[in-house]
């Protein structure tokens, strides 16, 4: 997505595509765990069987792009130093999501089996829809987009989550 910085992904495809040009979806995972994850792989192949193209990434600091030690939920804390050390830097970790996100779409757009009209975003819980509801703000590709569980109905809650507190 950017020099050096790779971003590991899983593509789902139909096996006989219906129509010459299918969706695209791009699922924004929560930071409970990663790409891999049993539901996303279900996901990704349902709607795949369905006729759509899906991609589903490791966010920043989970599965392959783990910056901490691979401990259960470790995720939580990576997003949080990372975020702590990118605000350090002037940078902004969600930023960086949606920068990584646009680039998924670009990388589904290069695909001419994939409608430009029919990009859907779907943010995953805890997290995943935030960056979804941003990209889909800022990036007039997208068509659709289902950010669930946006940020939190307790106001205070959440500080150490550098997503949810936007700046």
């Amino acid at each position: 997505s950017r020099p050096g910085l790779w971003v590991t992904a899983n593509l789902y495809l139909p096996v006989e595509p219906r129509v010459p040009k299918m969706p695209g979806f791009v699922i924004v995972h929560s930071h409970h765990r990663p790409r891999t994850q049993a539901e996303l792989q279900d996901m990704g192949i349902l709607w795949a069987r369905a006729g759509c193209a899906v991609l589903i990434m490791d966010q920043i600091g989970h599965g392959e792009r783990i910056v901490t030690s691979p401990w259960n939920r470790d995720p939580y804390h990576a997003r949080y130093m990372t975020g702590m050390q990118m605000y350090l830097a002037g940078e902004s970790l969600l930023k960086w999501m949606v920068w990584d996100i646009m680039r998924g779409i670009d990388l589904l757009l290069e695909r001419q089996d994939v409608d430009p009209r029919q990009i859907i975003l779907l943010g995953s819980v805890a997290a995943g829809g935030e960056p979804a509801a941003v990209t889909a703000a800022l990036d007039p590709r997208v068509a659709a987009v289902a950010p669930f569980n946006f940020n939190d109905v307790n106001p205070g809650w959440g500080e150490w989550e550098s997503t949810r507190c936007l700046r």
